[in-house]
């Protein structure tokens, strides 16, 4: 069975082609549309990996990182805002990004390949 991957992205659409993308690739796959719904999620069944749009109607992005960071789940967050601007929200440069619109490969590999140690990411490759 494939690792287990929650997608945190409120737009629907959005979040099932993403959806659609990992599970054709093996992925088992969890959508949450809200802060609160992902955390409950991460805590019954914690997943192998986040992918965490930073900008949520209902939270700032990095108190969900933050969150997501404290339960040691490994994350490779997406934005419509530029790299630049997400590490500023962020307070940190290390964590792995993939902009939207999404390069698919992009996004496979970076889903692929997120640092070993837990709660920890590194840049994505191919860049910013």
């Amino acid at each position: 069975m494939g690792k287990k991957i929650l997608i945190v992205e409120d737009d629907a659409t959005i979040s099932s082609m993403i959806a659609s993308l990992l599970k054709a690739v093996g992925y088992r796959v969890v959508n949450a549309y809200t802060a609160e719904q992902s955390l409950n999620e991460c805590r019954k069944d914690k997943p192998d990996i986040v992918l965490l749009d930073v900008v949520l109607p209902d939270v700032q992005g990095n108190e969900l990182f933050c969150q997501f960071e404290s339960m040691r789940v490994p994350m490779v967050l997406t934005s419509v805002l530029p790299r630049e601007m997400v590490v500023r929200i962020m307070g940190s440069s290390e964590f792995q990004f993939v902009p939207k619109p999404y390069d698919l490969n992009r996004l496979l590999l970076a889903v692929a390949t997120p640092d070993p140690r837990a709660g920890s990411v590194r840049p994505a490759p191919g860049g910013s």
